[in-house]
């Protein structure tokens, strides 16, 4: 998303309006993009009209005694912006566009499988949720808000992580962190949430107006020990944690007053959590979803709160870890192969839940680091994260990088950094761009920060050296390296 696309409005403002309008009408996602979608083209017609009258007004010399009309004057705008809420507040939800689940699916899908640049300009007008909001949102979704097309500008532009300060180092330094193992960021609170798991603890960084605070959620009981995966149950107001090695249980944190209740463990016999669990996401039915090891098999597990739960078996699945959600559709890494696999999960029938594997990325056995560092491969593969279009990022541990790859899970590229990227297992990315690593390496920083941006070209892989340039003859030759030819940027 370009910077001229995001003049017009305001993301927590936007935001705000939404929320007031659908204060006591609670809709499904699809519905909601729907609305949101109504209510932008709403705003944009209404500043358009305001933006012409203006134009006209400076013709006439007459702006003295109206006033001239500034795309760049906040109180304006606002003024502006309230007026026509004012409208739309006499509108019913029910007279909006509406869209049945599938075909909002299926119409996104078909959007997403060939982007071209009619689409991205398409995508570039789309409303970025602002990672500075600070509403309250009903939604239950854990619905991805960062678009990592918006840090691309033009056609010639690849991804790159910039390193960024250690915020509340003081608080950090001192704070035992042994194994981080998941993390998310709730968008709302502007908090992020880190899983401990050999500490029992989740680590919690929350961010006021850029100044950060450090607090830490204790996991003291039993069946609440070893938090292995996070992510957000509702947004503004709790999280989800996968807990327990060989006795699993997903417990809800409610994020305000730090109340900590089982919503669902292996003594509830409907579920059958008889195995260990590993990773955690929403589900499109608003379930949650894990993988599950067994002696014989690994299954994606679904777990409906006071019902029951749904297993399918992922074939030739070794060792399952890792794993995140998009619309009807998963992305699961599994370490003992180095494969990543994307499966259609449609459960918003339970009485008719569908499941199919799409596809699997496997990792060539011979090929080395440097030669997987630019291809679809995984020296060791780690965590992964949707964007808001269906893009995803993986991590490769081993590899010391982060690569791209398009809604069909086609490579695109590896992303570029200007450090040395840590030894991962996790990461996230939220919709400002703001990124935190995991480094599960000990004697090093556990938390590693960054920035998601751009840069002109792929940069030369070379982890050993972190871009530093006073580098040998091998860091020249590395730099010299020409770009093979199937990199991709979101254009391509």
């Amino acid at each position: 998303m370009s910077d001229t696309s995001r003049d017009e409005f305001d993301g927590p403002l936007l935001h705000s309006i939404l929320d007031k309008l659908l204060k006591d009408k609670p809709l499904v996602s699809t519905e909601y993009d729907s609305f949101e979608k109504f209510v932008r083209e709403k705003l944009r017609n209404d500043l358009a009209r305001r933006q012409e009258l203006s134009r006209i007004l400076e013709e006439n010399e007459d702006e003295r005694s109206v006033g001239s009309f500034r795309t760049d004057d906040e109180d304006e705008i606002g003024a502006n912006i309230s007026a026509t809420v004012e409208q739309l507040e006499e509108l019913e939800i029910s007279s909006m566009p509406k869209k049945e689940p599938n075909e909002a699916i299926r119409e996104n899908n078909e959007n997403h499988v060939h982007p071209n640049a009619q689409e991205q300009e398409e995508r570039e007008e789309s409303f970025d949720f602002d990672a500075n909001s600070s509403s309250q949102s009903e939604s239950t979704s854990d619905i991805s808000r960062v678009e990592f097309g918006s840090f691309v500008t033009n056609e010639n532009q690849f991804l790159k992580f910039h390193r960024t300060p250690l915020p509340c180092a003081d608080d950090l330094r001192p704070e035992r962190i042994g194994y981080p193992i998941s993390v998310t960021f709730d968008e709302i609170r502007e908090e992020w949430y880190v899983c401990d798991k050999n500490e029992s603890k989740v680590i919690r960084i929350r961010t006021f107006g850029g100044q950060y605070n450090l607090d830490v959620i204790d996991i003291q009981k039993e069946f609440m020990k070893c938090p292995s995966a996070v992510c957000i149950h509702k947004k503004g107001k709790s999280i989800a944690v996968l807990c327990g090695e060989y006795k699993p249980s997903i417990v809800i944190i409610e994020t305000n007053i730090v109340q900590i209740h089982v919503l669902i463990d292996n003594n509830m016999g409907d579920f059958k959590m008889n195995f260990p669990l590993r990773g955690l996401c929403k589900t499109f039915g608003e379930n949650f979803a894990s993988l599950e090891s067994t002696k014989t098999s690994k299954n994606l597990r679904v777990f409906k709160d006071r019902i029951g739960a749904y297993s399918y078996q992922v074939k030739e699945a070794v060792q399952p870890c890792f794993i995140a959600s998009f619309e009807d559709k998963v992305a699961i890494s599994d370490l003992g192969r180095n494969s990543v696999y994307l499966i259609r999960l449609d459960d918003s029938n339970w009485g008719d839940i569908r499941c199919q594997t799409l596809r699997i990325i496997n990792s060539p056995e011979n090929a080395s680091i440097r030669d997987l560092s630019d291809n679809a491969g995984f020296g060791f593969v780690a965590g992964l994260q949707f964007d808001k279009n269906g893009y995803i990022l993986i991590g490769d541990a081993k590899g010391q990088c982060i690569k791209l790859f398009g809604q069909e899970l086609q490579f695109l590229h590896r992303v570029s950094n200007d450090f040395k990227m840590p030894y991962m297992s996790s990461f996230f990315v939220n919709s400002s761009g703001k990124t935190m690593i995991l480094n599960i390496k000990s004697g090093t920083d556990k938390l590693v920060f960054a920035q998601l941006g751009n840069c002109k070209e792929v940069e030369p892989w070379n982890p050993v050296s972190a871009f530093i340039h006073t580098g040998g003859n091998n860091y020249q030759q590395n730099r010299n390296r020409q770009a093979p030819p199937h990199r991709q940027n979101f254009r391509a």
